[in-house]
């Protein structure tokens, strides 16, 4: 009852209570006050004086971004104990983000520990896998510290499980371990990690595709983490290119909340609901998790494991047909996404270009052809993605293109440049050999963060930066500066 009285406040919403157990909710409040309020919660800062490089970033090159960034993740280092577990990991940022675990930040900043510290970027890794669910599931964030009583309500209210909530997110963990062991060439690393992740990409199959195509659903488009895309905008009936803050932000918190009261998190019953709220297939998500289980099967022949290498090459050359035969369309010369329509339960496509349309560089089988479209008439098109500072979240050339970003104002993923796109982007650029290019964005990108420094965003077209300062996944610029030989020293 507290619970519902809780959102009732917050939304104006009628939740299943023990007094009112019918399921049911009125129009969100348009007023965003309360709901400014309380998010505010989440978006301060731990503390009024920040240290050191926040506020003093100053960058003349690239050797000045890499101690930038290290001193970033050195601030942003977690430990304790919790769970029955020793923990150590990095939150995102001292900014907006709590001291939690999120999946695909930290395995950002697993891979540019790989190169700066690569004892936190195992610690790390094995501090993620010790809450692998016992189905296979690795969540999107894990309570590690402490929460206020706010955040400790909004869980509640929204989750089965006090250690962690029941999402999960990009699958980006074999790309960690892959840049781990690039750095590491230790057999027992793969063998602690390797069978947690192959169990943990399995249950994306057997959980995750409920048709059957080889093909996964995210069931929140915070699973993705790209949460606010235009992609998203058909599955949600919005049509307007920059729909108000307040009419999309309350659906994101009304997915969990009927999940959990509707659903009790049965992941099963939600994704084969008949009219489900939010089953997208993302192109971008089915892209890196074809990929990823390349990199498995790739890391299983350093194990000399040849039946689980088979495994992996196989799941992978099934999800990238997959891709291939249902996501590429050959008229608009890209890629596109599919959802579940919530009135009919159909199969029904979005066909809005943003920057998840570039991820299918990552596949090892795509055509020539393929990537030379992306490439040249979506990539490297100065009216689409090749900007000053790239690569956009969404072309400039479309209508939801915003390249301003205000916390008050905008919504993210409409505009502004992001370190994890670019990062997926370079490595199917230098997997398919488009040498030039990668140099290019990597110059670019550098030029962002010495101007700039590292924040959470970038404008594409003037580099100002955007959101939080410092935000992990920015760091990711490390990597393909030592990955492409730019930096003329040993660290």
């Amino acid at each position: 009852d507290n619970v519902g009285k809780f959102f009732e406040d917050l939304f104006d919403w009628e939740l299943p209570t023990p007094s009112n157990p019918k399921f049911e909710h009125a129009e969100e409040k348009r007023d965003s006050s309360v709901l400014s309020t309380f998010l505010s919660e989440f978006f301060k800062p731990d503390a009024d004086t920040l240290p050191l490089p926040y506020g003093r970033q100053e960058h003349t090159n690239a050797l000045d971004v890499v101690k930038t960034c290290e001193a970033f993740l050195h601030a942003h280092t977690v430990r304790g104990t919790n769970w029955g577990v020793d923990f150590q990991f990095c939150r995102p940022s001292l900014i907006k983000y709590p001291p939690k675990q999120w999946l695909w930040d930290d395995c950002a900043h697993m891979i540019t520990w790989s190169h700066l510290d690569l004892p936190s970027a195992i610690r790390s890794m094995r501090t993620m896998l010790s809450m692998q669910k016992s189905d296979g599931r690795v969540p999107e964030i894990i309570n590690w510290k402490s929460d206020s009583n706010a955040e400790w309500m909004m869980h509640k209210s929204l989750y089965s499980e006090d250690d962690s909530v029941d999402l999960t997110q990009m699958p980006m963990l074999p790309y960690a371990l892959e840049a781990i062991f690039r750095r590491k060439k230790d057999v027992a690393v793969l063998k602690e990690f390797l069978p947690k992740i192959i169990n943990y990409y399995e249950w994306w199959l057997n959980y995750r595709s409920p048709d059957g195509d080889n093909l996964i659903v995210i069931i929140h488009p915070w699973e993705s983490g790209l949460d606010a895309s235009p992609l998203y905008d058909p599955a949600w009936k919005i049509t307007t290119p920059m729909p108000p803050f307040m009419e999309l932000y309350p659906k994101f918190l009304k997915l969990p909340v009927k999940y959990k009261w509707k659903y009790d998190w049965d992941q099963k019953k939600i994704t084969s609901a008949p009219k489900p709220d939010f089953l997208f297939k993302d192109v971008g998500v089915n892209s890196v998790y074809a990929a990823g289980w390349g990199i498995l099967g790739r890391l299983c022949e350093e194990m000399d494991d040849h039946d689980l290498k088979d495994l992996c090459f196989s799941r992978r050359d099934n999800v990238e047909k997959a891709i291939l035969e249902k996501m590429w369309d050959p008229n608009l010369s890209r890629f596109i996404s599919l959802y579940k329509n919530k009135k009919t339960g159909e199969e029904t496509r979005s066909e809005i270009e943003t920057v998840q349309s570039l991820f299918p560089l990552l596949l090892d089988s795509i055509p020539k052809e393929i990537t030379d479209s992306i490439v040249h008439n979506q990539l490297t098109n100065p009216h689409k993605f090749w900007l000053n500072y790239p690569v956009p979240s969404v072309p400039k050339d479309s209508p939801s293109f915003e390249p301003i970003f205000t916390e008050d104002r905008n919504l993210m993923w409409r505009g502004p440049t992001w370190g994890m796109p670019n990062w997926l982007i370079m490595e199917g650029l230098t997997k398919h050999h488009y040498d030039a290019e990668a140099d290019e964005l990597l110059e670019r990108w550098l030029a962002a963060t010495i101007k700039s420094g590292i924040y959470e965003q970038w404008n594409p077209l003037t580099g100002e930066p955007y959101g939080s300062e410092g935000l992990g996944m920015s760091t990711l610029v490390v990597d393909w500066l030592y990955r492409l030989k730019k930096l003329d020293f040993v660290h």
